[in-house]
């Protein structure tokens, strides 16, 4: 059949409820050639007069029968309902205009009445059917047709005015009427309905594949693998196109003004649309710009291929725009009702937050990068220490080896590790702040002696210091300092590799924490332990520099990552703007500085000059968040700090673990001397502290304008330290978590770091 539309219900306009002929076309035309009864045609009816749409009695559903064929459809014997052939209650009063009244139709002969108003019918006082003269004429949904008068009479099944007829007649037409609306509204809406379904149930296989799709091309990147990469963005930025061309349909656009609802269907789309124009504008030009590119492809033998890494860099620059339009069109999706919707919306909103974010940073490191790697011939010289945490400090630990890196148009070169002995008594200005907080009653020497210089707190100007140390006594130009301690020594060496010691002993991904730590101490004489160290770290960056194209660049950066977060990996650069690069990677070390981003910190300082740091168990627990009146945030802090040396241990120690007996602050011989600081968040405060073992007196004061608590204690073997207090960050970072960071000691599960609550 010829393809109809309904229209607006008005049987004086074509393709209204007019002839029979026409009734029938719209409606096949509705459910299309297929019909809905078993013989093909609609409803079950058959071809005889008694039963089929558009018969010689005119209307949907024949005869006394009603709606559908014979006696058995809608309508059909005594008690079936939308009308009776014995007076039996039939098609009831409706809410509305539409057939609202106070008597219901029946077969039987009562009146039909309806409400007044346009395109509605009027009550009437006889038992004939009128209409009142409608204003206009309506849809479906206002009541039937506008009327050319107030009587009707049925001729070839066709409307016409004037005159008067039997009223069985008058009540067949009507019954017919109601059934023939009645039947557009459930054939209608059920063609919609089935529309809807298989719109929606395409929409979520093409999902399930912009799902899998999505998730190999994730597991590519992740993998290095970018092989083939363009062909799945092109996929997927086919299948979502797809996606947003079915539901930019009529369908979907009808539903989207659905009450309530509507918001969740028009947030849909809007998802959609955003996921297609970032498909098409980021992903898709992005991809064939990476395409064949691997993690291999961008380090080399000797170091790092500077023109692939400026392909990587300039790729993520050109998509920032379509993520950051994608970032405002999400943002401004209103409420929604439906939790699966409303999950959508949220989870979209914060990972185009965080790829804005990544892509932002990465544009403002983009300038920095050739340089910092030595492009157009230049050298950059990196000083890489490698620290000590049983002997701590308050930047990470006492640096016991040091050497250069050096950086030539993207080509590294190791020079020699040298004893952290080799440079000593260079003396650098530090302020009267610095020397109270670091130096004051202790035997400290942050201004001369670099391992100590350390022991400030803030990596960013402990690394400045001894980078000037450095070129006063070997006269090389520092452009940036990198310290890790030996726990990030092994999560490195899991990676490259272990050395092996003159004597045989192997020092790996398994042991080289604990064996720099303390077994070299306990295994070897005094005089050789920072040559050893030096060894050690010299064979580690050896096999980095020497072995780069055949790195892991995954596992390697997921080492780094691990110690960057547990605060054993700290970066800075002379050159303050290339500082953006440690930032982005959380590993300044810096002081917190910046009221609406909440950070405190535990810092730690040993004064025994001993090893005995690897006997320190170190805990810092963080409370839940009590929300103040002023807006400000409070948090309850737990430090605990335990002496963990027993005395079987402690009386076969070596010296050099343990001190020189009392000297320094020590007290007795297996006691920790530390002083500790408790550090605010910019803009906010510590208070309440109490100390409970140790002999811990605090007080406050401050350090680069921010509050700070300190004081000094002593722990002997099996005792403990408890330090109680409130942090409370400004009202600047509210609905910010408070973020904790401290002086990473020896074991993994010594400390809690970074937004981690124990």
């Amino acid at each position: 059949m010829s393809a109809k539309h309904f229209s607006n219900g008005n049987p004086a306009q074509p393709g209204g409820y007019g002839s029979d002929d026409e009734r029938e076309q719209q409606l096949f035309d509705a459910v299309g050639d297929e019909g809905y009864g078993p013989d093909g045609s609609v409803y079950g009816s058959d071809t005889s007069t008694d039963a089929g749409f558009g018969s010689s009695e005119a209307g949907y559903g024949a005869g006394e029968a009603g709606y559908g064929a014979g006696n058995a459809g809608y309508g059909a014997g005594d008690d079936s309902a939308y009308g009776s052939n014995a007076g039996n209650p039939a098609y009831g009063a409706h809410a509305g205009g539409h057939f609202a009244g106070s008597d219901a139709y029946t077969d039987g002969g009562s009146h039909f009445a309806g409400g007044s108003g346009a395109g509605s019918y009027a009550d009437t006082p006889s038992d004939d059917v009128s209409y009142s003269q409608p204003a206009a004429g309506v849809g479906m949904n206002d009541g039937f047709a506008t009327m050319p008068s107030s009587d009707y009479s049925r001729d070839s099944g066709r409307y016409t005015s004037g005159g008067h007829h039997h009223h069985h007649h008058h009540r067949h037409l009507a019954l017919k009427i109601v059934l023939a609306v009645l039947a557009v509204v459930i054939v209608a809406g059920g063609v919609v309905g089935f529309q809807v379904y298989q719109s929606v149930k395409q929409a979520k296989a093409d999902a399930q594949t912009v799902a899998a799709t999505g998730k190999e091309l994730a597991n590519k990147i992740k993998t290095g693998d970018t092989t083939g990469l363009s062909a799945d963005a092109a996929k997927i930025s086919q299948t979502v196109s797809k996606m947003r061309e079915e539901t930019d349909g009529p369908i979907w656009q009808a539903l989207s003004h659905v009450p309530i609802y509507g918001a969740d269907v028009a947030a849909a789309r809007e998802l959609l649309g955003v996921l297609d124009d970032v498909s098409a504008n980021a992903l898709v030009p992005a991809a064939n710009n990476l395409d064949g590119v691997t993690m291999k492809s961008l380090v080399v033998d000797g170091g790092i291929d500077v023109e692939t890494l400026q392909t990587l860099v300039n790729t993520l620059s050109s998509v920032f725009e379509p993520i950051k339009d994608a970032q405002t069109r999400v943002d401004a999706i209103g409420d929604t009702h439906i939790q699966q919707v409303t999950d959508l919306v949220s989870t979209a909103k914060s990972s185009l937050d965080a790829a804005s974010t990544g892509i932002d940073v990465a544009q403002r490191v983009a300038p920095y990068l050739p340089q910092m790697l030595g492009a157009n011939g230049q050298t950059r010289n990196y000083l890489l220490m490698a620290e000590q945490n049983a002997e701590l400090r308050a930047a990470g630990g006492f640096p016991g080896a040091w050497g250069i890196l050096s950086v030539t148009d993207g080509k590294l070169s190791m020079g020699e590790i040298k004893s952290v002995e080799t440079m000593q008594n260079q003396s650098v200005e530090v302020t009267d702040e610095e020397r109270y907080l670091f130096t004051n009653t202790s035997t400290l020497k942050i201004a001369t002696r670099s391992g100590d210089t350390f022991g400030i707190m803030d990596f960013t100007r402990a690394a400045s210091l001894v980078s000037e140390m450095w070129t006063m006594m070997y006269g090389d130009h520092i452009d940036g300092v990198a310290a890790l301690d030996p726990v990030q020594l092994q999560y490195i060496m899991q990676v490259v590799g272990g050395v092996t010691l003159p004597d045989g002993t192997t020092v790996d991904g398994t042991n080289a924490g604990k064996f720099l730590s303390s077994d070299a101490y306990w295994n070897y004489p005094a005089s050789e332990t920072d040559g050893i160290f030096a060894t050690v770290a010299q064979g580690v960056f050896s096999k980095l520099v020497d072995n780069t194209s055949s790195l892991d660049v995954q596992k390697f950066t997921e080492a780094l990552t691990k110690g960057i977060d547990e605060g054993r990996f700290r970066l800075w650069f002379a050159n303050d703007e290339e500082n953006v690069l440690p930032k982005m990677l959380g590993a300044t070390g810096a002081m917190p500085s910046d009221p609406s981003n909440p950070e405190t910190a535990v810092y730690l300082n040993d004064y025994t000059y001993a090893k005995m740091g690897w006997y320190l168990d170190f805990k810092v627990n963080r409370g839940e968040a009590t929300q103040n009146a002023d807006g400000t945030t409070s948090y309850a802090m737990t430090v605990t700090m335990t002496n963990t040396m027993d005395p079987a241990t402690l009386a076969k120690a070596p010296q050099y673990v343990t001190g020189a007996g009392t000297g320094g602050q020590k007290q007795n011989t297996g006691d920790i001397a530390l002083r500790v600081y408790l550090v605010a968040p910019a803009g906010g405060s510590v208070s309440n502290a109490r100390a409970q073992g140790g002999g811990l007196q605090l007080e406050d004061s401050s350090y680069e304008g921010v509050p700070v608590t300190f004081g000094l204690l002593n722990i002997s073997p099996g005792e403990t330290c408890t330090v109680t207090y409130t942090v409370t960050t400004p009202a600047e970072a509210q609905g910010k978590e408070l973020a904790v960071h401290a002086t990473p000691t020896c074991g993994e599960a010594q400390s809690v770091i970074a937004n981690k609550q124990s």
